[in-house]
């Protein structure tokens, strides 16, 4: 199919009627949204995963605020089809980085999840963050040479873009290897840090270059990747990783992997094409442009998960000795989700102007249909941790091969013909059908073969 020139694509009906769509259904949700969001709070108490989540949430959703600033500025300093090209190589690069896990974050965060002192987590830390070194160095070369491969598909020119930003993806693999280290040993408040740091790194460089001028799309991809590379470095050092009986903690490490952690990773391969395909058919089809509106939508409606994932994480190591997901966090979650998703669709045509100037007005009719798959996302938290945490590593790779490739599909049906509005129709169908496979394997967990338990499911 011929490559359209156009700016952007929406289904027909005509783009006002979705206008018109969303203008209904953020009015109709405005009583709904906050109601909603009130009840969240009686429905979770404050005890230690209350508080953690409360951390964690408040660190991801500052997180959140301050990739808006970030968006805001690079939206002022870059042109349109620079940001949709900065977008788009940043997605190939987390695109990537799913294929150099290899299960390592998994069953590393498993494992020190049941180690049984801090001194152990120290040295189970040093192994993990050695291995996931190696793997950074590695991963250079793959990013280097995706700029030859994404070339054919784009009609920008890409691969110089890549040559310059390869040498500083090198700590992606590590921020991983943080992330799951501080959840497996419940350091929940190096891990709210760290969440915050990249993002206050490059803010602090841009603000420089807001005033003065002058920042290239290439030195924006450079400060993007060493702000997460000095982050790195800090939280590694907070550790204190120790190396005293590296050799044993590695071979139990591998078996972790093999016995488990290589069924996650393989599902996360197939995952991993639902991180930039939707982006890179949108730049084939349609240019870069669409890819710069698809992403400041994805931005403002990624925080409805924040909530989620925080409680998820905080509540991940008890998840290892639970029988079952307390009713507080599933209610709790729930509420988060529908909530946030209306207030976010009812406030999106005032924040977007606001941060990113007229120009990307054309992402809010997106906005209802992210914020309705960053829900359904959303949901799915508290299952998935719960199966990682009991081991169940060939549930989820069989969940992941058939959510994404629902996903894949989709994408490759709908983005040519409906642009970014495909992206979101397959984003909500995917999670939907992951919600689905999430409920029934858990369920089945707790009445077949997990849980031989007279403990009740709503305790």
């Amino acid at each position: 199919m011929a490559r359209s020139n156009k700016v952007i694509s929406f289904s027909s009906p005509s783009s006002a009627s979705f206008v018109a769509s969303y203008s209904i259904i953020a009015d109709s949700g405005k009583v709904l949204s906050f109601s909603v969001l009130r009840s969240l709070g009686r429905k979770l108490n404050f005890g230690v995963t209350g508080r953690q989540t409360s951390l964690i949430f408040g660190a991801q959703l500052l997180n959140a605020v301050l990739g808006l600033f970030i968006a805001g500025i690079l939206t002022r300093l870059l042109s349109v089809s620079e940001f949709g090209l900065f977008s788009l190589v940043v997605s190939v690069v987390i695109f990537l980085s799913v294929f150099f896990d290899f299960g390592l974050s998994s069953a590393g965060m498993r494992w020190t999840a049941l180690a049984s002192s801090r001194d152990r987590e120290r040295v189970r830390a040093g192994v993990v963050f050695t291995v996931a070194g190696a793997l950074g160095l590695a991963f250079i070369l793959a990013v280097a040479i995706s700029g030859l491969l994404i070339q054919p598909f784009v009609k920008e020119s890409v691969v110089y873009v890549f040559l310059v930003t390869a040498p500083f993806v090198i700590a992606i693999p590590m921020q991983e290897a943080v992330i799951t280290q501080a959840r497996g040993s419940n350091r929940i408040g190096l891990l709210a840090g760290f969440l915050l740091l990249p993002r206050i790194f490059f803010l602090a460089t841009l603000f420089l270059y807001f005033f003065v001028g002058g920042l290239s799309l290439e030195l924006a991809l450079i400060f993007q990747f060493t702000s997460v590379a000095l982050a790195v470095g800090i939280a590694v050092m907070l550790f204190r990783p120790s190396w005293r009986d590296a050799r044993q903690e590695w071979e139990q490490l591998k078996k972790e992997i093999s016995e488990f952690g290589r069924h996650v990773y393989y599902g996360r391969i197939v995952d991993g094409l639902t991180n930039g395909i939707d982006k890179i058919l949108l730049s084939f089809f349609h240019g870069v442009v669409p890819v710069g509106f698809y992403s400041i939508s994805l931005m403002l409606t990624n925080p409805i998960t924040t909530f989620s994932q925080a409680m998820s994480t905080s509540a991940y190591k008890s998840f290892t000795t639970r029988r079952v997901i307390p009713r507080k966090i599933i209610w709790g979650n729930t509420l988060w989700c529908i909530g946030s998703a209306l207030f976010i669709i009812i406030i999106a045509g005032f924040i977007i102007p606001l941060f990113f100037t007229s120009k990307f007005e054309s992402s809010i009719p997106l906005v209802p249909y992210l914020a309705a798959g960053s829900a359904l996302a959303g949901m799915n938290a508290p299952y998935h941790a719960f199966l990682l945490a009991h081991r169940l590593g060939k549930q989820v790779k069989i969940m992941s091969w058939w959510t994404s490739g629902t996903n894949v599909a989709l994408n490759i049906i709908l983005v040519p013909l409906l642009s970014a509005t495909g992206a979101g129709i397959a984003m909500i169908s995917s999670y939907g059908l992951n919600l689905a496979m999430n409920l029934y394997y858990y369920r089945q967990g707790i009445t077949e073969t997990l849980f031989k338990t007279s403990e009740r499911p709503n305790d």
